[in-house]
């Protein structure tokens, strides 16, 4: 049975966007991290810290499995042209999913600035193939910053 998702600014389920990501990141990205990194992505996806940076002017969208009521995909960017956070629930993986929360961001950086160029991204590790697939390219070598391992990511952008 092929699921429908549905598409949309967030509008303060955080909690659940939370849970969603924490599920995520603990299975395949902690990993690979120190507990110093840990720690850090943890309290950066505390619900609080979600709305706050939303109050502050991030843009995050949402994919929610329709069938279910329950996220499946969060993208937050930030002005002008950089993705924070994208993640997509392991079971819904390769559907298309992110492809769509990254064409969403785009169009809303493009609505912000016509003339924007490129949107980047701090990719974790096991990220840059996904990234890849959706045409970005490396931006610089790979990076650690409070204990997250990142490699700075480009893609050009064409209307």
């Amino acid at each position: 049975m092929q699921k429908r998702w549905t598409y949309r600014k967030t509008s303060g389920e955080y909690e659940t966007i939370s849970a969603m990501i924490e599920s995520v990141f603990k299975s395949s990205i902690a990993p690979l991290y120190p507990p110093e990194g840990v720690s850090f992505f943890l309290d950066y996806i505390k619900p609080d810290k979600l709305s706050a940076r939303r109050a502050g002017g991030n843009i995050s969208y949402l994919a929610v499995d329709h069938t279910e009521n329950k996220p499946v995909g969060f993208i937050e960017g930030r002005t002008p042209s950089h993705i924070c956070l994208l993640f997509v629930d392991e079971s819904c993986r390769k559907q298309g999913i992110a492809k769509t929360l990254v064409s969403h961001l785009i169009r809303h950086f493009w609505d912000k600035d016509p003339n924007l160029k490129a949107i980047t991204v701090h990719a974790s590790p096991n990220a840059v193939e996904a990234y890849a697939a959706m045409g970005f390219v490396p931006d610089g070598k790979e990076s650690v910053e409070n204990g997250i391992r990142y490699l700075p990511m480009k893609k050009k952008l064409t209307k």
